[in-house]
């Protein structure tokens, strides 16, 4: 599951409840670097900072994907 958006209050949340209801992998974007690393401990399997180049996010989004 990817949730866009995800350094804000909602999508702290959405996380939480993606993996309550059993998500196997969460994957968090967002452009604030510190909050994207909290992300983690609340249970997103990874996380990818917006603020890349759109080559980088894509890259790392293909990754994941596969």
């Amino acid at each position: 599951m990817l949730i866009n958006g995800a350094t804000g209050f909602t999508g702290r949340v959405a996380i939480q409840i993606a993996k309550h209801y059993g998500a196997k992998k969460v994957i968090a974007t967002g452009r604030n670097l510190e909050s994207l690393k909290r992300l983690v401990d609340l249970g997103a399997d990874e996380a990818i900072l917006l603020s890349q180049a759109d080559e980088v996010v894509v890259a790392q989004i293909q990754e994941l994907h596969v």
